[in-house]
């Protein structure tokens, strides 16, 4: 089956990345510790993630407190913004392909949860853990079908990261960072042609990211992709014992963010 693709004009992409670049260079103002904790609320397949990333590091970030920015004084409780890209998405049957629609303006795709991570600055070696509560939402069309069907999933994710700086940064003001890890989907409810949450898998995503870090303030520019290793339908799944209407079915699915970060 044909990938299907997120796609955007060069206009949409120009204003994105604008908005991506004013961001970092606005939360470059705040000085950052070892550690790197509080909520983080991720939207996929489109940009609100972002925008409400720049208008925080703008409102927050110009608000002084006693030296420190109020952002920075209070970032166990104000979250951190994200948005993410789907660059995957099949799946494939014995009877053919299936059509796939993945777009989300209507926010019904995104995550909230709750990160730890640290990073010395004499050490390269870092971690991040973090726990979400993610929500996801596509539309399907089945070989022999009319019309698409919505999906939906809920799911907790927990994830671990290790991260590692190349080089020397005890010297140099820029290095390369390298984090890899994984997350668990466990899958709390599902809707959909079978509203049973055993017709949907559980499963671990993988997560590799590359990017480059500031040795002094820890801020980061860095692109992360997610990749799943499990398939979304359960392949034994029957809802009456005999028939098992997911049989032979397989997926793909990775996702893409590219964003900013202190303390790490």
């Amino acid at each position: 089956m044909k990938q299907q693709l997120f796609k955007v004009s060069k206009k949409d992409l120009l204003v994105l990345f604008s908005l991506f670049l004013i961001q970092g260079i606005a939360k470059a103002q705040v000085s950052r510790g070892l550690w790197e904790y509080g909520p983080v609320i991720t939207t996929t397949n489109n940009a609100y993630g972002w925008v409400a990333e720049n208008l925080k590091a703008y409102g927050f970030g110009s608000a002084e407190q006693e030296g420190v920015t109020f952002w920075n004084k209070n970032r166990w409780w104000v979250p951190s913004f994200r948005s993410r890209f789907d660059i995957t998405k099949d799946i494939d049957t014995p009877a053919g392909d299936v059509k796939v629609k993945w777009a989300d303006w209507g926010l019904r795709n995104y995550s909230i949860g709750y990160h730890v991570g640290y990073l010395s600055y004499v050490s390269p070696i870092g971690f991040d853990v973090q726990v979400d509560y993610e929500k996801q939402n596509w539309r399907s069309k089945f070989p022999g079908q009319d019309d698409y069907t919505n999906y939906e999933k809920q799911m907790i994710v927990p994830t671990i990261l290790l991260k590692t700086r190349l080089g020397d940064f005890t010297r140099n003001t820029f290095n390369v960072i390298i984090e890899a890890g994984a997350k668990y989907n466990y899958v709390l409810s599902a809707k959909g042609e079978y509203d049973d949450v055993k017709s949907l898998n559980n499963g671990v995503t993988g997560v590799f990211g590359i990017g480059v870090i500031n040795s002094y303030s820890h801020f980061a520019i860095q692109l992360r992709y997610e990749h799943d290793f499990f398939d979304y339908f359960n392949k034994d799944f029957s809802p009456n014992g005999t028939l098992k209407p997911y049989d032979g079915f397989s997926s793909k699915h990775g996702t893409l963010n590219l964003y900013t970060s202190f303390g790490f």
